[in-house]
């Protein structure tokens, strides 16, 4: 990411062009409605792979006084997240892979925005995020929309990196089978393919963001929320 972003990767990855910027308010608004709510009951809350730390600033604001740990694989991207929440003392910052991360504190929300599509064992992955939630917890994951009949039609290759985005038909059952009961999906952000247009998504968002994520809508969703609960 920092190869491909640079040092700045907040600017260049939400706020860089008008495509971008419209993502942006997407997810400020996704989260201010299924997210925020939430946050502001919790105590103890952890992120996997807040990158510079973009939506953390958010649940911070939603909720100053909980402690946060965040978690994320790329030292560089740490940096930046050290860098933007300077000064701020209920922050944990840890470098690890979520897999060996071993925690004492309990957590009674977990976030991750754009980072369980970069894990290769999904099911593992989801089964130590339940582990290192009290029950009665809550969480929520944004993640990319796979888009495989656009990409036959365009007769583009996906990139290795990308060949881990899980549709939710996929992930859904993956965090049923660890124990947690899957709310109701919603479109993250938006795309109108083919047409490369900020507006034409923003429109698309507003007119299914209320509305149950099922085909065909799963078309126009270039990210979506899964939000789950650990039964008490």
């Amino acid at each position: 990411m920092p190869g491909k972003y640079g040092s700045d990767y907040e600017h260049t990855r939400w706020r860089a062009n008008p495509l971008l910027s419209a993502q942006y308010r997407m997810m400020t608004d996704v989260l201010n409605r299924l997210v925020v709510p939430i946050v502001r009951r919790a105590s103890h809350v952890l992120e996997v792979g807040p990158g510079p730390g973009t939506w953390t600033k958010h649940l911070l604001e939603a909720n100053f006084a909980a402690h946060y740990t965040l978690v994320d694989i790329s030292r560089e991207m740490l940096a930046q997240a050290r860098e933007g929440l300077a000064g701020r003392t209920n922050i944990t910052f840890v470098e690890g892979d979520l897999i060996v991360f071993e925690s004492s504190e309990p957590f009674d929300f977990f976030f991750s925005s754009r980072a369980i599509e970069y894990m290769s064992d999904k099911r593992a992955a989801v089964e130590k995020i339940a582990s290192l939630l009290v029950p009665g917890a809550h969480g929520a994951i944004i993640t990319k929309m796979p888009k495989p009949f656009f990409d036959q039609v365009r007769g583009r290759k996906v990139a290795t990196l990308h060949t881990g985005q899980t549709a939710p038909c996929d992930l859904a059952p993956i965090l049923e089978h660890s124990g947690l009961i899957v709310e109701k999906i919603r479109i993250a952000t938006a795309t109108l393919p083919g047409f490369g247009s900020a507006r034409a998504n923003s429109w698309v968002y507003m007119l299914l963001k209320h509305l149950p994520l099922f085909f065909p809508f799963t078309l126009f969703a270039e990210s979506y929320l899964i939000p789950f609960r650990k039964p008490v």
